[in-house]
């Protein structure tokens, strides 16, 4: 809502008018990116309704076991455990989401460590 002392000039509408469209069209195609992304996501893991994750964490909150109930284009229905919980929480998660889950609940590799230098750094 606008409230204008004065009546705004021709000029200045357009503007604003030419200002909306170039955001809607910028929405459209951020729009369009994320879905692309999810569904990119989605055949790269090859998901299918019924597939079993665990450990994996969605909003800062963990889950023991995820199971996919349905995919919906860029989208994912899915039902959650958490440990020692008999509740189920359903959500909707979309293709990068669970690929980013996925990728941070798996083991991080050790680091080999290098031999300690057995030599003396003195001699008397």
């Amino acid at each position: 809502y606008d409230h204008y002392s004065i009546i705004p000039s021709f000029q200045y509408i357009r503007e604003r008018m030419v200002g909306y469209e170039i955001y809607l069209y910028r929405k459209k195609i951020e729009g369009e990116r994320l879905e692309h992304n999810n569904l990119a996501a989605i055949n790269r893991l090859s998901l299918y309704a019924g597939q079993t994750f665990h450990n994996l964490t969605f909003d800062r909150k963990k889950y023991s076991t995820v199971i996919i109930n349905e995919i919906e284009g860029s989208y994912i229905k899915a039902t959650g455990t958490r440990r020692g919980s008999i509740k189920r929480w359903s959500f909707i998660i979309n293709g990068a989401c669970l690929e980013e889950s996925l990728r941070e609940s798996e083991p991080k590799k050790k680091q080999p460590t290098e031999p300690v230098d057995t030599h003396t750094l003195f001699s008397f």
